[in-house]
């Protein structure tokens, strides 16, 4: 799987505190000036004119929301970045199908903005980001933006972790569930049952690749409570032998005790 890199190297940069005539937003999709201000000053990083710029766009509301539309579509980098980081701030769900527009965004910290965006999302409304997911135009493409974000991407939740087990559309949803069940393995957010259920889980989709195989094993081997019966079963829907091999022969001493 191509990387995809997220999180660009160094501070995040300083946005100009407006677009003056002539920065080449396009005509057909110019804002009211004030909003387009209002939502480059979001993204400033000065603490003054920040504070200023959530007082008015509390006071402007959903009125701000279709020039965020408009803004996501900007050729103007800062237009873009600026309307995430508005968006962060409304924190309204309704907004993420129209940001993943930005998931194959040119500029590294647009993508960078939208990925702490979704990490929000998660947080007040997973549902949310799980029909998202689920989706056949860009569910896949979300997926690879949230396996390579840096650190832990989403806080432990097993439930969620179930539901996006229910919709695996394509090997970007495996890797991520894949990722997310062995982040959560550290954080001990398991139960001995859940971690159990969890693993025979992820059993049923051992056999699609040799690299899909060494993984659930570092994953479920980790939990170090399966029982006999699961590691057999998961030993006989290995597609790399060699890893099959290698259980079956523990699991043969185990008997020999």
């Amino acid at each position: 799987m191509d990387a995809i890199v997220i999180d660009p190297s160094g501070r995040e940069p300083a946005l100009p505190r407006r677009v003056e005539s002539g920065s080449g937003l396009e005509p057909a999709l110019a804002i009211d000036a004030a909003v387009r201000d209002l939502i480059l000053a979001l993204a400033e990083l000065d603490g003054r004119e920040r504070a200023a710029a959530i007082d008015l766009l509390t006071e402007l509301g959903e009125d701000a929301l279709p020039a965020l539309l408009l803004a996501y579509r900007s050729e103007v980098r800062d237009m873009r970045l600026g309307a995430l980081v508005a968006t962060r701030l409304i924190a309204d769900e309704r907004m993420l199908p129209h940001t993943l527009s930005l998931l194959d965004d040119p500029d590294p910290w647009v993508r960078w903005s939208l990925g702490e965006y979704l990490k929000e999302v998660y947080r007040e409304h997973s549902g949310a980001l799980l029909e998202a997911l689920r989706s056949a135009a860009y569910g896949e493409r979300l997926a690879r933006l949230l396996l390579h974000l840096t650190g832990a991407p989403l806080a432990c939740d097993v439930l969620f972790l179930h539901n996006l087990l229910d919709h695996i559309h394509s090997d970007a949803h495996l890797w991520l569930a894949l990722r997310l069940a062995n982040d959560w393995v550290f954080e001990e957010c398991y139960s001995p049952d859940e971690a159990e259920g969890l693993a025979l889980r992820l059993i049923d989709f051992a056999n699609r690749s040799a690299a899909f195989d060494v993984g659930i094993y570092n994953v479920l081997f980790r939990y170090g409570a399966l029982s006999f019966a699961a590691r057999q079963r998961f030993a006989a829907r290995l597609h790399d032998r060699d890893l099959a091999e290698r259980i079956n022969r523990q699991l043969e001493q185990e008997m020999d005790l």
